[in-house]
């Protein structure tokens, strides 16, 4: 007579507040007792901590299942009391900055195994933290990313919207799914340079998931150039778009991107079970 299969307990999930204005959400093992692998987890333009279909969510359980805590944080201005600000590239990249540090300080971390994901201009903001802080990232894995910030975010808003908000401070921008505030700041933060060419400065294995319809996918060759001799793995899907497959009835993109995400940060960061954080 076979026994019933034993339930994976459910991971421990608590919300935080990051040097008192960043708001984000610690997944970790259930069982975990000693320090172990960390991932930082960076949204793109205009989504939040959980990212598009739940997808970062779900990752975070994912990866908890197999020994690896992280923290997602939501990206928001420290300067703005309007919930529709999107602070600028640089302080999103500050903003991650300091979330890694929390989070190597962490009792669940083990300082030398600390990864990170990011999802379309998230992935950029990915590549600036590694290539400023190689010493403190041990693995990358970018969704969708952005290479340029200054072509991609600046042709998708278009002139009028720059303009806009260099002559009046601000602009609304409704994307269809949100509507934003942006400001001059915003504007003007999106002339640096192109992702790209950062990630020579990556120290670490790099995995990179696109989709084959994705109009972003034209950065996949660079990426891979530029980062030069060191571990890089890809995954390129069919029939899929910038998203992912995340608003798809089915989730089996998704869920294979998720699949492939955990594989790698298991590989590359090592498994270990951090009970009792």
């Amino acid at each position: 007579m076979h026994e019933a299969a034993t339930a994976s307990p459910e991971p421990s999930s608590v919300e935080v507040v990051i040097d008192g204005w960043i708001p984000g959400t610690m997944v970790s093992p259930s069982e975990a007792e000693a320090a172990g692998p960390v991932v930082l987890l960076l949204h793109g333009f205009a989504s939040t901590r959980d990212e598009v279909g739940s997808m970062f969510r779900f990752l975070a359980n994912a990866m908890a299942a197999d020994g690896i805590s992280s923290l997602r944080i939501d990206f928001v201005s420290p300067t703005s009391v309007d919930p529709q600000s999107i602070p600028p590239f640089s302080e999103q990249i500050a903003m991650a900055a300091t979330a890694l540090r929390w989070l190597i300080s962490h009792p669940c971390a083990d300082a030398s195994r600390v990864g990170v994901v990011g999802f379309s201009l998230g992935g950029a903001v990915a590549i600036s933290l590694a290539a400023r802080v190689p010493q403190d990232v041990a693995a990358v894995v970018l969704w969708s990313s952005s290479g340029d910030v200054r072509h991609d975010l600046g042709a998708s808003l278009g002139p009028i919207a720059r303009e806009t908000a260099l002559r009046e401070g601000h602009v609304i921008v409704d994307l269809g799914f949100r509507v934003v505030s942006l400001s001059a700041a915003f504007f003007a933060g999106l002339d640096v340079e192109a992702s790209v060419e950062r990630v020579g400065r990556i120290t670490c294995p790099l995995g990179i998931v696109y989709g084959a319809d994705d109009p972003l996918i034209r950065y996949r060759d660079a990426i891979v150039r530029n980062h030069g001799t060191y571990a890089t793995e890809d995954r390129i899907l069919t029939a899929t778009g910038h998203l992912l497959g995340a608003l798809d009835a089915d989730a089996e993109v998704s869920q294979e991107v998720i699949g492939q995400t955990v594989r790698w940060m298991a590989s590359w960061l090592g498994y270990g079970t951090p009970p009792g954080c």
